[in-house]
């Protein structure tokens, strides 16, 4: 049970980072010279994943429709998380009221 719970805090925290990056991308879009970044996703040794901040390797800029689409996708994954925890809260809570 607690396994799911860190899996699902080291996924908020990973969505968390990727908002980020996309949110960075799209602040610095009209800036000279900014190098646009990426958060790649890593599983991690306790199951959970992890976000690494790499530099994009293409020239072609920031393209804020994309950046936009990865925030929205960046927030369904946070949201499925949440949903995760909170229903592994609640069965963790019917469990220590029945042996409590």
């Amino acid at each position: 049970m607690l396994d799911a719970l860190n899996t699902s805090l080291s996924g908020l925290r990973a969505q968390t980072r990727k908002f980020e990056a996309h949110a960075q991308n799209i602040a610095n879009s009209t800036t000279t010279s900014y190098t646009p970044v990426d958060a790649v996703l890593e599983s991690d040794s306790t199951g959970g994943v992890t976000a690494q901040i790499q530099t994009r390797q293409s020239d072609e800029g920031v393209d804020i429709s994309e950046e936009l689409v990865g925030m929205m996708s960046s927030e369904r994954a946070y949201q499925a998380n949440v949903a995760v925890l909170r229903t592994s809260n609640q069965t963790l809570g019917v469990l220590l009221d029945t042996h409590a």
